[in-house]
């Protein structure tokens, strides 16, 4: 007995096409919770995709330049007059007073020294050793 090629192809296509019996899981129970209706507030909120522009803003600019080393307040928060917003660096300002008060030190030393020749050749014109010249220069 001889089996055809067709035979044997048929056979192998008939069975792969069977579709395989499947059996579904019964629906499992779905748990339920049951409440009492409240009244109450609730917030509302609104979500949304948008821009949002301040209604106001103000320029801050210090009335002295310098580095900034402190920032006093949070952006977006309100300030109030007399508040401090910034600390900028005071070496440089600290540094200005001492050369001022050196170079005044110094103009005080000179008008010191100035005086004491007046005095000097005052001295000596009222004596007769000095001529006038020399006290009209000093």
């Amino acid at each position: 007995m001889r089996i055809s090629s067709f035979t044997v192809m048929s056979l192998v296509v008939a069975v792969g096409c069977e579709k395989p019996t499947t059996t579904r899981p019964a629906p499992g129970l779905v748990p339920v919770l049951v409440a009492k209706a409240e009244k109450q507030s609730v917030p509302v909120q609104a979500r949304t995709i948008g821009t949002v522009k301040a209604g106001a803003s103000v320029a801050i600019r210090p009335r002295v330049s310098g580095q900034l080393i402190e920032v006093f307040f949070k952006e977006g928060a309100y300030v109030t007059i007399g508040q401090k917003l910034f600390g900028i660096d005071p070496r440089p300002y600290q540094a200005a007073v001492k050369q001022a008060e050196s170079t005044l030190a110094k103009s005080r030393a000179v008008l010191a020294g100035a005086e004491l020749d007046l005095h000097r050749a005052e001295r000596v014109n009222t004596g007769g050793a000095g001529a006038a010249i020399e006290l009209d220069l000093k």
